[in-house]
Order: structure tokens, then sequence, then C-alpha cells
């Protein structure tokens, strides 16, 4: 019994250095694990972000057709071709024209 009492506090002497060893080891892996994940993440963010930006630009880019198309039939269903012709060539001379003699009589 006492030989097995020495021989487990030998072993222990033994086995606690290496265990400890072992850990400090998977400690540095890990460190340097995630210090490569975090350097991943930084590479990754800076191509996502101007994927985001286009998924913002064309969300409202749709969001401004939808609104735009609704007006038109707004506008369609109130007004005749004709109007909305004549309404269409006074906005285009307001619009090339500005401030011009033209402009200001077409109003």
């Amino acid at each position: 019994m006492r030989n097995a009492m020495i021989v487990g506090m030998l072993v222990s002497g033994v086995a606690l250095p290496l265990f400890a060893q072992t850990n400090v080891n998977e400690m540095e892996q890990l460190t340097q694990r995630v210090a490569q994940l975090e350097k991943e993440v930084r590479q990754l963010s800076k191509v996502v972000e101007p994927l985001k930006a286009q998924q913002a630009a064309d969300s409202r880019r749709k969001t401004l057709r939808e609104n735009f198309d609704k007006k038109i039939a707004q506008d369609r269903a109130k007004y005749s071709a004709e109007q909305l012709r004549e309404a269409e060539e006074l906005y285009q001379v307001a619009n090339q024209k500005w401030g011009s003699a033209e402009a200001a009589c077409r109003r």
C-alpha cells in the first residue's frame, strides 16, 4: 500500500507538469486560432459592407419604383392621355429652359 502511494505521488509529480504543459500549448493554439478567426472576420466585414450598402440601395430603388408605378396608375386613372401629354410637355420646357421667357409664358 505504501509503495502504491509512493508510485502514485511520483506519477502525479511527473504527470502534473506534463498536463500543465499541455494546457499551455492548447491555450497558445487557441489564442492563435482566435487571432486568425478575428482577422478573417475583419476581412469578411470589408467584403460584406459594400454588399450591404448595395442591397440597401437596391431596396430603396425598388421601393421608389413601386411608388412611381402606383402614382402613374393613379394619374392614368384620373387624367386623359392628352392631359398627361400636355403636362409632360410643360414639365420638359420648364426643366430644360428654366427661367426663360418660354418657360414663364407656358406657366
